[in-house]
């Protein structure tokens, strides 16, 4: 597609798509993040007049961090030796069979 014909409703449609396909929020921003440098370098080049504006989707709010059981030792060895037990709220470890990883 030209750059041209990149509208808005164009953008607002495809990020539609790609929710409705699966993506999440973060990875449908990442894909308008690709084509916001194409189109800026359209217009530089004086290809397009003005760069449409991208609709941008929220992140979700919780994400699911793995770490490796080393990791996890270090992390409360520094926690231990700092007293900055404070912040550090373990709600959930589960450890993950055969990967000597953690789900917390």
């Amino acid at each position: 597609m030209h750059p041209k014909y990149v509208t808005p409703k164009a953008l607002l449609d495809a990020t539609v798509k790609l929710a409705e396909l699966g993506n999440t929020g973060a990875t449908i921003d990442f894909k308008l993040s690709a084509i916001s440098v194409l189109l800026r370098i359209a217009e530089e080049d004086g290809v397009i007049e003005r760069k449409p504006e991208l609709p941008r989707r929220k992140e979700s709010e919780h994400r699911i961090r793995f770490i490796a059981l080393m990791e996890e030792k270090k992390c409360l060895d520094w926690c231990t030796k700092t007293g900055e037990l404070t912040w550090l709220y373990l709600s959930h470890v589960q450890p993950i069979a055969g990967s000597g990883a953690v789900n917390f």
